[in-house]
């Protein structure tokens, strides 16, 4: 199976980074709410701070958001690739058959 895949080992290489990039995305806001938190307990009157860790959840959201869209791309058109090589070769068998 192995060497199906290893034409297309920089496309796997690019998934499994999105991959790795969208956990950091979705790890991220906890420690920003935590400081979201912490400004609320402060009295919440820094209205500037409370905006920028609004706006800093909402961009992480979307960055998560195309990191998974780019890792399922990626490694879903990496296993439809592989399948379309397998058919075509099994057509080949079957022709010499």
């Amino acid at each position: 199976m192995f060497r199906y895949l290893r034409p297309h080992w920089k496309t796997i290489a690019v998934g499994f980074g999105c991959a790795l990039l969208a956990g950091a995305f979705v790890a991220a806001p906890v420690a920003i709410l935590k400081s979201f938190g912490d400004a609320l307990l402060d009295g919440g009157g820094n209205l500037e701070r409370l905006q920028h860790i609004a706006w800093a959840v909402l961009w992480l959201t979307i960055g998560a958001a195309a990191a998974h869209y780019g890792q399922n791309y990626l490694l879903r058109a990496v296993g439809f690739r592989v399948v379309q090589t397998l058919r075509s070769e099994l057509v080949q068998h079957y022709q010499k058959v």
